[in-house]
């Protein structure tokens, strides 16, 4: 299910008073939870019908019809005698979905999707990318394909597009952007690891990987101070393990902050260079940090306001699955480019790069 293009389109009909409260808690809850056992009491029973075979769907049928809107639909089910020919077509249908239910009372397409709930749960997905398809359009249903460097090169241009508008804040703009986190919020089975280590390795910069736990708050400090003055990369997992540290990594990212001395004898150049200036350390140009994380509700709300937020989820279906395999780098870097050089592997580069060998349909 898309949750968060039908959270948008329960906001925009309950600002249009085209749908009530009970009837969105509905699609969000179960039934029985939203139309409590008291209000069924005055309620007289309706036979279920035989083409019904399960008694629950009933049951959530008859609590929903006792909203205004839906008053009458499981009389409707039992009573009507040509209805009733209409109602077991709709039920015994393969894509229910794509069949107005036939009721007597006018409902709008999302009051259809509490009927299909009720009666045929098992297609309700289905039935809300319909809905969101004909309010939204395709590119809901199809989000686009996540593009790290496409995301890195448009942190760059806005860095340099800043820096070019000013004069006098260039050096605190350019830092500001450089050191702005990057924040992957992770599902199950998702990890950007491997296609960042293989886009650093593509554009030749070093790499640094942590796994926050106990007692790795000093270590990832040091990294990001490192990799502010190298123009290195340095990726924090599981930042959910430490909420408090994060609150700190504020002032780690601050500009003012420079090289301890801990971090100064990790480059010996470095530290005869700064002997001799006694400068601060500037923020060099590549510099990036990132940050994964499961999602939690303890992070500090400046981290949520200043970084720049990616949700990864894995691809539903083979067309989403096939547009993230040929878009992500580590095929392109380990397979295409590294395994098949020469003329070895022109068969199996042809099989890959065709999908009509595989007879998809896109």
């Amino acid at each position: 299910m898309k949750l968060l293009p039908i959270l948008i389109a329960i906001e925009e009909l309950r600002h249009d008073k085209a749908i009530t409260k009970k009837e969105y808690q509905c699609l969000l809850f179960d039934t029985n939870l939203i139309v409590s056992d008291k209000e069924m009491i005055d309620i007289v029973p309706t036979p279920k019908p035989d083409f019904i075979s399960n008694s629950t769907a009933w049951n959530h049928l008859e609590r929903l019809s006792t909203l205004p809107a839906f008053k009458g639909v499981s009389l409707n089910v039992t009573r009507a005698v040509l209805g009733s020919t209409a109602w077991k077509k709709y039920m015994l249908s393969e894509e229910p979905e794509k069949i107005p239910p036939p009721v007597r009372c006018v409902l709008n397409e999302f009051q259809q999707l509490l009927i299909l709930k009720c009666l045929r749960k098992d297609r309700l997905a289905c039935g809300i990318d319909i809905y969101l398809y004909n309010r939204y359009g395709a590119s809901v249903l199809d989000p686009p394909v996540l593009n790290l460097n496409q995301i890195i090169s448009t942190c760059t241009n806005t860095t340099s597009a800043a820096t070019k508008s000013t004069t006098k804040s260039t050096t605190t703009t350019n830092t500001t952007s450089m050191m702005t986190p990057i924040l992957f919020l992770l599902s199950n089975g998702t990890d950007p690891t491997n296609e960042i280590s293989i886009l650093a390795k593509t554009k030749k910069i070093r790499l640094n990987i942590l796994s926050m736990g106990y007692q790795n708050e000093e270590i990832a400090e040091s990294m990001i101070r490192k990799s502010k003055t190298h123009g290195e990369w340095t990726i924090l997992n599981n930042c959910h393990l430490v909420p408090d540290w994060l609150h700190r990594l504020q002032h780690v990212c601050d500009t003012t902050n420079n090289y301890n001395k801990e971090d100064e004898k990790d480059d010996k150049e470095d530290d005869k260079n700064k002997k001799k200036t006694g400068t601060k350390s500037a923020i060099h140009k590549n510099c990036r940090l990132m940050l994964t994380t499961l999602p939690t509700s303890f992070f500090p709300s400046w981290l949520i306001r200043n970084s720049v937020k990616i949700t990864m989820e894995e691809p539903n279906g083979i067309r989403s699955n096939m547009l993230r395999l040929y878009s992500s780098s580590a095929l392109r870097e380990s397979f295409l480019y590294d395994e098949m050089k020469g003329t070895k592997g022109t068969r199996e580069k042809r099989i890959l790069l065709d999908p009509s060998c595989c007879k998809i349909k896109f």
